[in-house]
């Protein structure tokens, strides 16, 4: 295979150069999008992206190159120019952050299964599902605006390096979403489903159909219309029920992003921030909660976040972040994990060969309780219930947060009430999670696919999921956003 050539190309350059280790990764990333807008198609795209990534080590430095260029005079030049830019960054930076030994040693070849491929659902098929649901959303007065997409995602990975690892892996993924905007009286709402950026998974085209657009398409419309005549959301202290798909926006922003090592070390603090955290916080309790136990899973079944090796060789691993409120790890890739006596737990992931790895999140979760809905609900006197995020914002150290959503219902004697519009609550993160008083039970438990996780300069963009039961916190602030 060309990919499989252009990387043994590369690593034969490498050894000829001398250099202590080097690893190549090649992708090939395609993208399937289709975007109607009031029964109408308003953007159809088919794009693909290869690249061809070199990191070369010497004993005291590294240095990385890539190309789009799939010739093998275009990737010798790759690896020479990595390996200049390592002579040249000869710095003692990384303290000898991987002796020869801890270079990973993987053989494999891996694809997750799906059963039906979204690629060959013909476009007019996910142009008249997407019709369908605005015609059902239409039905209801008051709706002036529906937008709805599919997208579609084939990610093809090879990795090599002079250690002996040869890594194949495939990754096949998709999603949809609908929202609706309603105006009634001069009064704009908008409700969207699942989530107002959509859901997505690693799974075939039948992820979309389960997730019952035309069934929920009228719903969401009758909901803004009714969130156009609902009262304000009350500005007070009270007790929250948060549902599944806002509190995974929730962990992502407010403890995802944090225990990222190099945002924790002051490594990478451009477009998210840094963190309230700390190295020396592992092993202590941040949260005084004991029903906080997050947990990363890269090899989380159809998660979105999902794979089988890190862009550094590492196998994809499952393990505690915090358990009962205490950090028991960060996310690492291998130079981050060297600087607190560790090895990678296998987080770096780029965003495709042209990018150098980055710690990143996967499947970040946190894990269900045992009351139903009714249960979690059934002894509050008065409190607030909020579901899916409209618009949010957090500092740079992952400390105050702000988020709006979409819906919000009163909770009154155990039973929910009437709705309430424009309703926001804020929070600062430790205290936060510390008031985590009730989760609901695996019934309640949803993951979510994100698109969009931004990091790093130049950005580079990743999937990741979250996935969460509904969840009770006490002493919140909640009000109405302007």
């Amino acid at each position: 295979m060309k990919e499989e050539n252009l990387i043994s190309t590369c690593l034969d350059e490498a050894s000829r150069l001398g250099a202590f280790g080097c690893d190549v990764r090649v992708t090939l990333e395609t993208e399937e999008a289709v975007h109607v807008r009031n029964g109408q198609p308003d953007a159809i795209g088919y794009e693909e992206n290869f690249g061809l990534g070199v990191r070369i080590y010497l004993k005291d430095s590294e240095g990385f190159a890539s190309t789009n260029d799939i010739t093998d005079d275009a990737a010798i030049k790759a690896v020479r120019n990595a390996f200049d830019l390592a002579l040249r960054r000869k710095t003692m930076s990384w303290k000898n952050k991987l002796l020869s030994e801890e270079f990973p040693t993987h053989i494999a070849s891996l694809k997750n299964q799906v059963i039906k491929d979204p690629f060959s659902v013909s476009i007019s098929e996910k142009l008249e599902l997407l019709n369908r649901a605005y015609e059902e959303a239409s039905e209801i007065q008051g709706i002036i605006a529906f937008l709805g997409f599919i997208r579609s995602f084939k990610k093809q990975s090879w990795f090599a390096n002079l250690a002996g690892s040869n890594i194949y892996q495939e990754a096949t993924s998709c999603g949809a979403g609908i929202e609706v905007y309603a105006m009634i009286n001069g009064e704009l709402q908008r409700r969207s489903y699942p989530t107002e950026s959509g859901n997505f998974a690693q799974e075939g085209y039948e992820f979309i159909e389960s997730m019952k657009l035309l069934e929920n398409a009228k719903k969401i419309a009758e909901e803004a219309v009714m969130l156009c005549k609902a009262e304000t959301c009350p500005e007070k202290e009270t007790t929250v029920v948060i549902a599944a798909d806002q509190m995974a926006l929730q962990i992502h922003e407010s403890i995802g992003h944090p225990v990222e090592l190099d945002r924790v070390l002051g490594r990478e603090v451009s477009l998210a921030g840094s963190s309230y955290l700390k190295p020396d916080a592992l092993g202590k309790k941040i949260f005084k909660s004991e029903l906080v136990n997050i947990v990363s899973d890269a090899s989380y079944p159809g998660g979105f976040g999902s794979f089988f090796y890190d862009d550094e060789g590492f196998p994809a691993q499952k393990f505690y972040i915090i358990k009962k409120g205490t950090l028991e790890n960060f996310l690492t890739s291998s130079d981050t994990a060297f600087e607190i006596g560790q090895s990678s737990n296998g987080c770096a992931r780029a965003d495709g060969a042209h990018r150098i790895p980055l710690v990143r999140m996967s499947n970040v979760n946190l894990e269900p309780g045992n009351l139903s809905f009714d249960e979690l609900i059934s002894d509050i006197k008065e409190g607030i219930y909020l579901e899916t995020t409209k618009s949010w914002s957090i500092d740079d150290l992952r400390m105050n947060f702000q988020f709006a959503v979409e819906l919000a219902r009163e909770i009154k004697n155990g039973k929910l009430g009437k709705p309430y519009k424009n309703a926001n609550y804020t929070g600062i993160t430790p205290i936060f999670w510390s008031n985590l008083v009730a989760l609901g039970n695996e019934n309640t438990f949803k993951m979510r696919g994100f698109t969009n996780c931004g990091k790093g300069t130049p950005v580079q963009i990743m999937h990741v999921a979250h996935g969460s039961p509904i969840a009770r916190f006490r002493n919140v602030k909640v009000g109405a956003s302007k």
